[in-house]
């Protein structure tokens, strides 16, 4: 597949099974993020890789999350389940400089290009990929349990497996009414 053809035929998938990529894919997919537009060269970016009991880990936040704010038990069962949707998720999220010629708003942006490239590779290495956020990327016990300081954002949870089935490429929106000539 060229490099149009992943960009014009991708899309998210939440039906994810293992395996998840191995390490040198995942070297590949992580080396992608890297790789974005970055204004001052200051990788203003992190990212957590859970797997295996890392996923448990994150349940374990996600539950305390939402014992926190009260959360019926519903809610809860289905929060402590998220993270086992796919075998690997890759947290995204910034990490913010001073700095005086690259305000935070394009940090968060490169942050987020960083998790668009790590789908795509992800996607053009042949697993399904689909980026999620929520309200548990806004959380502040979530981000204090994953050592994300106060000051930065979870720019969302890169789930990553093996796709358990084909989605059919979505008609692309026609970009005329998205576009002004002049």
């Amino acid at each position: 597949m060229n490099n149009i053809d992943l960009l014009l035929n991708r899309r998210s998938n939440g039906a994810l099974k293992f395996p998840a990529p191995n390490n040198a894919t995942l070297d590949k997919i992580l080396t992608a993020g890297m790789r974005v537009p970055d204004h001052g060269n200051i990788k203003p970016w992190h990212f957590t890789v859970m797997q295996d009991k890392g996923l448990e880990h994150l349940s374990d936040i996600f539950s305390k999350a939402g014992q926190a704010d009260g959360v019926d038990q519903e809610k809860l069962n289905k929060m402590i389940k998220m993270p086992f949707r796919a075998p690997m998720i890759i947290v995204i999220s910034t990490r913010y400089n001073d700095h005086p010629k690259v305000p935070k708003q394009e940090q968060l942006i490169a942050a987020g290009c960083c998790a668009y490239a790590m789908q795509m590779a992800a996607f053009g290495l042949g697993y399904g990929a689909i980026w999620r956020t929520g309200e548990l990327s806004y959380h502040t016990l979530v981000k204090s349990e994953l050592n994300i300081r106060d000051t930065d954002e979870i720019i969302g949870f890169l789930y990553i497996g093996t796709e358990n089935k084909q989605l059919p490429v979505k008609a692309t929106t026609p970009y005329q009414d998205y576009v002004t000539f002049l």
